[in-house]
């Protein structure tokens, strides 16, 4: 008998803007099928764990297996390699060739996974399709070719050729990631001489799920602007260097455009603005390290706007972050300042005016006070934080989701 256990979420993991999430959580005991679906969106995994943690959760064990061990656990990524980007989806879990990390005990599966708003397209063998971002950037979740159910694309074709619903080419995903990401167009092709053959005389289909990424170039010692119209700020990455001559072109004297070669990534863009609605960075103040030393460089950073849970406490305060039953998982958090109008009134100038100031160790102290509690208060205070910026009046600024 399967057991399917549904959790409701509030939560959010990863999106494009104007994401909505809900999250589901399903436990299905070792051999029966474990079925994900959504409503709206399409699936992305977030976790999938092999083994047993309670007693009662699959407790009809066959003869010789016993419920008794509950810290017997092992992580699977093949769950989300067959799932993420579609709406619906069967994983027969006897298939799976899972490792086991506990032999004799009777285990289950338990896959927690959220449904987010990706375009997903599906692509019958032999077919064309393009994808198409317009302005921004296409970053692929997910990509296979091969059958996962009788249904799809099985108009005119023989009933013998649907009937294998497990099969999955495994270089789909690195294929079109490699033809796709960062682009603002491709065409991809459902082939088998595109992608490998593993099931022949199957009619085979490509499921593609993407988002469409923003792009913020700044040149080298300018302010690097980010902002969402909803949701808050989730920086995806950041390059410091060059890739193109023609792009902050109007170099200062000594300094040279032809290294095109030259990058490294950046942390500190996505540290000081993930969770912000806006954000101003002053790039001569980042101290990055230099990878090309006399090429004039620029920041290119790519971020989604997701929908999530965010408060500001000001310097003295007090926020409790509320979850009811469910858990709190902590997006980001900064205590300092990095604008002169939040928890401005009645302040001097004196105290807004430095605009560069973060606590580098806010994010681990409120992971460590709320993580995976269902309710946790934060103070807004230097003796929790330490003062990274003596004389300046701080508030502190935390994203969070309810799974």
């Amino acid at each position: 008998m399967m057991l399917c256990l549904k959790l409701t979420l509030l939560t959010l993991l990863i999106a494009a803007p104007g994401l909505c999430v809900s999250g589901e959580t399903v436990i299905t005991c070792d051999g029966d099928v474990q079925r994900l679906s959504c409503d709206t969106g399409v699936i992305l995994v977030t976790t999938t764990v092999y083994g047993r943690s309670d007693s009662n959760i699959c407790s009809n064990a066959p003869r010789n297996l016993k419920v008794t061990d509950t810290s017997c656990s092992s992580t699977v990524s093949t769950i989300a390699d067959r799932c993420n980007g579609l709406r619906e989806c069967e994983v027969k879990t006897n298939l799976l060739g899972s490792s086991n990390p506990c032999k004799g005990t009777y285990k289950y599966y338990t896959t927690t996974y959220d449904c987010i708003n990706a375009r997903d397209v599906v692509v019958c063998e032999h077919g064309y399709r393009t994808l198409d971002c317009g302005a921004d950037t296409i970053n692929i979740m997910n990509a296979n070719f091969g059958r996962a159910d009788t249904v799809t694309c099985s108009s005119g074709v023989k009933d013998d050729s649907t009937h294998k619903t497990n099969c999955y080419a495994p270089n789909t995903f690195s294929t079109v990631t490699s033809l796709c990401n960062g682009q603002h167009k491709c065409t991809v092709e459902s082939s088998s001489s595109v992608f490998k053959d593993s099931c022949k005389e199957t009619a085979k289909y490509l499921t593609v799920s993407y988002t469409c990424l923003k792009t913020v170039i700044t040149c080298d010692g300018d302010v690097q602007r980010l902002s969402c119209d909803t949701g808050v700020i989730l920086v995806t990455t950041t390059v410091y260097g060059r890739s193109d001559s023609k792009i902050c072109s109007n170099a200062p004297r000594n300094f040279n455009v032809t290294d095109t070669s030259c990058s490294s990534t950046v942390s500190t863009i996505a540290d000081r603005c993930n969770g912000l609605r806006e954000c101003e960075v002053k790039t001569n103040l980042l101290g990055s390290s230099n990878p090309c030393k006399g090429t004039y460089k620029y920041y290119t950073t790519t971020y989604d706007c997701i929908n999530a849970r965010d408060v500001v406490v000001c310097e003295h305060g007090y926020r409790t972050l509320d979850c009811g039953n469910l858990k709190i998982k902590i997006s980001s958090a900064s205590f300092g300042r990095t604008d002169s109008t939040t928890c401005s009134s009645g302040r001097p100038a004196i105290q807004l005016s430095n605009t560069m100031c973060y606590a580098s160790n806010a994010l681990k102290i409120v992971n460590d006070r709320c993580n995976g509690q269902s309710s946790c208060q934060v103070p807004a205070s230097n003796y929790v934080f330490s003062d990274p910026c003596g004389g300046t009046y701080k508030y502190l600024t935390i994203v969070y989701s309810c799974i």
